[in-house]
């Protein structure tokens, strides 16, 4: 009998308008939010990569800024394409050839047989894995260091090494394919000595655009969920049984095979999904990308 009156409860709920199927989710397995704090250190491939967001949503390639989604149409519960003009241009990118910067502004490489995302600084990785490269404090110990051939943005006129500034970041990377320990030995030298070492080549800049962040955000309420294919599954199948409408598409690299639930906010049963998961705790993915449009350097 025991179960009876939480039968009747969850009827009761639910004539209401109360996600029970999603409520039964979220009590089954706890926290299912994602931590969308980013990791601090010298691997460039630790930032989150916000450009990718939506890129590749749709399963059959319909392009960026197409999503695809569920909703009750007719009666019957179907998939539907969606495009979103916002979602598509939510990246402005700009590229600028011969970028000269100096060498202790670069706060991150993407490429070296350390683990980067070890070091919480450049200087760290140097004091750690190039001590025989950092003995010489001299001009001459920096000097052999930057002629090292690997290091390709000083050394090769053609490269494809270059650097990357995501403004929300607020870092300037060094996209590099080689040749990390003795930059990074290079790099703590300039320090030690007090002496600029300028760099040239091509820079890529990513912003966010905080008119289409907005944008987005009246469109969508958006939930990052864990890793996780019985929980992606069970989601699903909730809002389906509360005829909540949604698209999905997948959090970008760093993170893997973490999905976005996206709540149209046109649809008074996605708005009370919503509701609910906002109450139980759930980040929401369009206000953590308003904040970090408000750290970057400017706004678009």
């Amino acid at each position: 009998m025991s179960g009876l009156p939480n039968l009747l409860t969850n009827a009761v709920k639910s004539i209401f308008g109360h996600p029970v199927a999603l409520e039964r989710v979220q009590n089954k397995h706890g926290d299912i939010s994602v931590d969308l704090t980013p990791a601090q250190n010298a691997s460039a491939n630790c930032v989150i990569r916000w450009e990718e967001l939506g890129m590749g949503a749709h399963p059959h390639g319909r392009g960026q800024g197409w999503v695809l989604g569920w909703s009750m149409q007719g009666g019957v519960w179907q998939s539907y394409d969606y495009h979103s003009a916002n979602l598509e241009s939510l990246m402005v990118q700009d590229s600028s050839d011969d970028w000269t910067c100096d060498i202790r502004l670069v706060e991150g490489l993407s490429a070296s047989k350390s683990e980067l995302k070890d070091f919480l600084t450049l200087d760290q990785m140097a004091e750690g894995t190039c001590q025989g490269l950092i003995e010489e404090v001299s001009p001459d110990g920096l000097e052999k260091n930057l002629a090292w051939s690997e290091i390709r943005i000083v050394n090769q006129k053609n490269t494809t090494d270059h650097f990357r500034h995501y403004a929300w970041d607020r870092r300037i990377h060094l996209i590099n394919d080689g040749g990390s320990h003795h930059f990074a030995a290079a790099r703590y030298l300039a320090g030690k000595l007090n002496m600029p070492v300028p760099l040239t080549g091509r820079l890529k800049e990513y912003n966010l655009s905080y008119k289409h962040v907005q944008g987005l955000r009246e469109e969508f309420d958006m939930y990052p969920i864990k890793d996780c294919q019985v929980l992606f599954g069970e989601m699903m199948d909730a809002l389906r049984s509360y005829e909540a409408g949604f698209c999905l598409m997948d959090l970008p690299s760093p993170f893997i095979n973490n999905k976005v639930f996206m709540l149209p906010k046109n649809s008074s049963r996605s708005v009370a999904a919503s509701k609910f998961l906002a109450q139980a705790g759930l980040p929401e993915l369009g206000a953590h990308l308003a904040e970090l449009c408000d750290k970057q350097e400017f706004v678009l």
